[in-house]
């Protein structure tokens, strides 16, 4: 798993709406906190594959100087503990 989030680009969009490899959503973004809502994985519909059960928000913090954002990942038996929390950075 090492390396394995760094293949991992998210677009946020000025619209509020996110895209990524393999999920989209909206995003709001407060201060320097961000909240992600994924409302689509692998192309379905996340309703579908949760039941109808909600799915909980990312949450993420942008740092002082905007140059990275870390998200938290929420708990989950697909998720290794070891990959929590991702650091992202603009693509340059």
């Amino acid at each position: 798993m090492i390396g394995f989030s760094a293949t991992f680009k998210y677009e946020f969009k000025p619209d509020g709406t996110f895209t990524a490899p393999m999920s989209e959503g909206t995003y709001t973004f407060t201060d320097n906190s961000l909240a992600v809502t994924t409302t689509k994985l692998v192309g379905q519909d996340i309703t579908k594959l949760t039941k109808g059960k909600p799915v909980p928000a990312m949450k993420g913090e942008l740092s002082e100087d905007g140059q990275s954002l870390v998200l938290h990942l929420p708990k989950s038996p697909m998720i290794p503990a070891s990959v929590s929390n991702i650091k992202m950075v603009p693509d340059k």
